[in-house]
């Protein structure tokens, strides 16, 4: 009878989960304004966090710049992209409530008094004030009843300044946010700026039985599975338990460092085609495993993260939130760094052609369309309260872009979440990282950064890499 159930649940995941992505690519040719939202822009608008979390899920990007445009100049780039453009609708767009428990997005009619009240102008004096002021906006919650994108230029009189993007995730995802705000970018040559969107042609995997029994099992057990107790996991007694806040809210970035030398790293295992993100995440889980020894000398034994897959889209249909989480063994039981690199490795290639994605998702669905709020908002809880830390890498420009004619010079991605966040974003031939972390779980996530690098350097001298250049300005 169980095994009955197992592939009646398996069959209706993999069908739901099919039609949801042909019913997205049937609506592309479709305006996005006056669109009742999918179950996930809702779920992510209603917040599937509990309320002792105090957070929203905001997506920020960045720019750090020599010299920044004036409200004036930023304002009438925004409103010639988002007016032009019929693909950006939602940017045009607020929420209001349709019937009894939907949503959808319908334009506004007074598009540019809404940017000037959106678009926010900060001087600080110097560096230390320029972070302890994204402090603030990232851990400063955006109003609903309006667009829900947000901007603020803050001119360092002591350094580099800042453009500051804040992009509510109701209106896409992080694909969706990157292709978005990329239109407002020209390059160095004045030539517009066209995002390469990877995956966009991808093939679905082929649904055979095995590998749906498979992803099944994983996703239904993944409430059931939790990571070693550490701090990481709020799991000690001094958190009060997952997903309630504790502390304030911290920001920690690394310096720019070598693209280059992480892609050496990848291509130094001949046959083997490790990626640039197998690599991010082999280093991001010792840089993890030291540092909880480090702070409470505890020796985690399994430590995961949970990673954002974007899932197909057409180029002409980017701005959706088309995505699922798939959980990612760090692999901290393994001391030697290559080791651990080619068993991620392995298992990322492996979800790479897996249903699991695309089943997580449509399990997404089903618990949106058929449960209520709190029972989802407690099912979050359980999913994010038992693993250690949530990982993006974002692949960005590849060469240096220009907003109103300035150069923009690196980029990060400040996102707070319920967990530990790390968000790598590749720009120019340079990579960040950006950790947001709540002080009362992780105090000290400066420490955090200086650990990537040092772990990264390991593994590239097991590699029998170089690290000279490893360090950029």
């Amino acid at each position: 009878m169980i095994s009955v159930l197992v592939l009646v649940a398996s069959a209706v995941a993999v069908i739901l989960g099919f039609l949801i992505l042909g019913k997205r690519r049937r609506t592309d040719n479709l305006s996005s304004i006056r669109r009742k939202m999918s179950v996930s822009s809702k779920a992510i608008y209603q917040n599937v966090f509990p309320d002792e979390a105090e957070i929203m899920s905001i997506m920020n990007l960045e720019l750090v710049m020599s010299r920044i445009p004036s409200k004036d100049e930023f304002v009438s780039l925004l409103m010639e992209v988002f007016s032009e453009d019929a693909e950006l609708g939602r940017l045009r767009s607020r929420v209001e409530r349709v019937g009894f428990d939907d949503y959808r997005f319908t334009e506004v009619k007074d598009l540019k008094a809404r940017l000037l009240q959106v678009v926010h102008v900060e001087i600080v004096p110097d560096d230390d004030a320029m972070s302890a002021l994204i402090e603030k906006i990232t851990g400063t919650e955006m109003p609903l009843d309006g667009i829900l994108h947000s901007y603020y230029l803050i001119q360092n009189q002591g350094g580099r300044s800042t453009i500051f993007l804040r992009f509510h995730h109701a209106v896409g995802d992080g694909l969706g946010m990157l292709d978005s705000f990329s239109k407002i970018f020209v390059q160095e040559s004045g030539s517009p700026f066209v995002l390469s969107i990877p995956g966009a042609k991808s093939r679905m995997p082929s649904a055979k039985l095995g590998a749906v029994l498979k992803a099944l099992v994983k996703l239904v057990t993944l409430p059931f599975i939790s990571d070693s107790k550490t701090v990481l996991t709020g799991s000690a007694e001094a958190t009060g338990g997952p997903l309630k806040r504790i502390g304030a809210r911290k920001v920690a970035r690394t310096p720019p460092f070598s693209l280059d030398y992480v892609k050496a790293i990848k291509n130094s295992f001949g046959s083997v085609r490790c990626t640039v993100n197998d690599v991010l995440t082999a280093v991001l889980g010792s840089s993890l495993k030291r540092y909880v020894q480090e702070t409470t000398n505890v020796q985690p034994s399994k430590m995961r993260a949970l990673v954002p897959v974007a899932l197909p889209r057409k180029k002409s249909d980017t701005l959706r939130n088309l995505w699922s989480f798939v959980s990612v063994d760090l692999h901290s039981e393994i001391d030697d760094p290559i080791a651990r690199l080619l068993n991620i490795h392995k298992a990322m290639d492996v979800m790479k052609a897996s249903l699991e994605p695309l089943m997580q998702l449509a399990i997404n669905t089903i618990t949106g369309k058929f449960t209520s709020l709190s029972m989802r908002r407690r099912l979050s809880s359980t999913v994010f309260g038992t693993h250690s830390v949530v990982f993006s890498n974002v692949p960005g420009p590849m060469s240096r872009v220009k907003v109103c004619g300035y150069p923009v010079e690196h980029m990060y991605g400040p996102f707070p979440n319920v967990r530990l966040q790390v968000v790598a974003i590749s720009y120019n031939g340079e990579l960040t990282v950006t950790i947001c972390a709540d002080d009362g779980m992780v105090p000290d996530p400066d420490r955090l950064t200086e650990l990537f690098l040092e772990e990264l350097e390991a593994l590239g001298s097991a590699a029998n890499i170089s690290s000279e250049g490893l360090r950029m300005s």
